[in-house]
């Protein structure tokens, strides 16, 4: 099996990696036949964290074009991967979900999409990917700035999500029951 610290995983860092898996296990602890649904999958280096947590998850990745992408493992990783555009098909999505990562499309709209669609079937926790990108990413790829603005919006308008304490360029939040 994949190990979730090295897998290609485009910009993780270490301690974000170690992030997701921990909130992962947080939730498995509770709940071991948890829902995890990783929205941007691109190499599969977040959905191998998501597994790394929580072995018996089910898990989704959410990407509109899975096949591009050289997921590392992809049979071992147990995953059903849902090829289609995320600010659409969590209309066909049903299943409660315990743990949601966000890392899709980073434009203002796309994201603010992902979260009106996503965000109200989870009741665990959600992370997002990007919300604090350095400024060489930022020069490269202005459309980062969606995350962070999106994710403020949301937030600033939304009771019962506490924030967690996250590293590097993710934030996150759990629900409060």
């Amino acid at each position: 099996m994949a190990d979730y610290k090295t897998v290609w995983g485009a910009q993780l860092t270490g301690p974000e990696r170690e992030h997701i898996k921990a909130c992962v296990e947080l939730l498995a602890k509770d709940k071991p036949t948890l829902t995890a649904v990783n929205i941007g999958i691109m190499w599969g280096g977040t959905m191998w964290c998501i597994r790394a947590g929580a072995p018996h998850a089910q898990l989704y990745g959410v990407d509109i074009t899975p096949d591009k992408w050289k997921i590392t493992e992809r049979e071992a990783l147990a995953a059903t991967i849902i090829q289609g555009d995320s600010r659409i098909c969590h209309q066909d999505f049903e299943a409660s979900i315990d743990y949601l990562l966000i890392d899709g499309d980073h434009h203002y709209a796309t994201v603010k999409a992902d979260i009106t669609g996503w965000v109200p079937k989870c009741r665990g926790i959600v992370t997002f990917h990007d919300y604090a990108p350095t400024q060489h990413n930022l020069n490269q790829f202005p459309e980062l700035e969606g995350v962070k603005r999106a994710v403020d919006e949301w937030f600033s308008t939304h009771a019962g999500w506490t924030e967690l304490p996250a590293p590097d360029s993710l934030r996150t939040f759990q629900w409060q029951t």
